[in-house]
């Protein structure tokens, strides 16, 4: 996740005058019922996954550092029986009325373009099995957000896994997140549905 990145980030976003995230609450189209791919390693990819159980994003909020700066920060449970040692996760934000709200996500790369989608990428994240990542920080959000006299933007953060990797090298891939992309991605969305979003259930195996 961004966890272990968010207090780096977060300090040389500062320095570079950027900043936090966004968090949520709704009900996407159930995760259940993903598949398990097979590792492609010196077996040929022919050994069963040894994966079972589920992955819950528990919640995901709109949190603020020290200088004001909002940020998204997610708490996550690996609730399967493999410890998670990276993703592909789906980030998408809405304003506090329902509307996508589009977002240079990246904000330390100045260059990035806005967007109502942003997939990151974590290969580094080792998540055991039973237990819950809450540690500090989350997902920077651009300042403007939260200059004096400007409406804070976003108000409901929504992630979803595309793929997560465990460390018997099995990769779990999502059936459900092409239908919650276009459930969600760019379109005006009920509050209601936002803040009964989490948790959100992914069952593996």
């Amino acid at each position: 996740m961004k966890k272990l990145l968010s207090v780096t980030a977060a300090l040389l976003c500062t320095a570079l005058a950027l900043t936090s995230c966004v968090s949520a609450r709704t009900q996407a189209p159930s995760a259940a019922g993903g598949a398990v791919y097979r590792p492609t390693a010196a077996d040929g990819g022919k050994r069963e996954s040894t994966v079972s159980g589920r992955v819950v994003v528990d919640s995901v909020e709109v949190l603020f550092y020290s200088g004001g700066s909002p940020y998204l920060h997610e708490v996550i449970t690996n609730g399967a029986n493999r410890t998670i040692t990276g993703y592909t996760r789906g980030m998408l934000a809405f304003d506090k009325v329902g509307q996508p709200v589009s977002l240079q996500w990246y904000g330390c790369d100045v260059s990035s373009e806005e967007s109502y989608l942003y997939e990151y990428e974590e290969d580094l994240f080792p998540l055991a099995a039973g237990k819950t990542e809450d540690g500090e920080g989350g997902w920077s959000l651009p300042d403007e957000l939260v200059l004096p006299g400007k409406k804070h933007k976003v108000a409901y953060g929504l992630y979803c896994y595309k793929e997560l990797t465990f460390s018997d090298g099995t990769v779990w891939k999502n059936p459900q997140y092409a239908a919650w992309l276009e459930t969600y991605e760019g379109k005006a969305t009920a509050v209601a549905t936002l803040e009964g979003y989490y948790p959100l259930v992914h069952e593996i195996g």
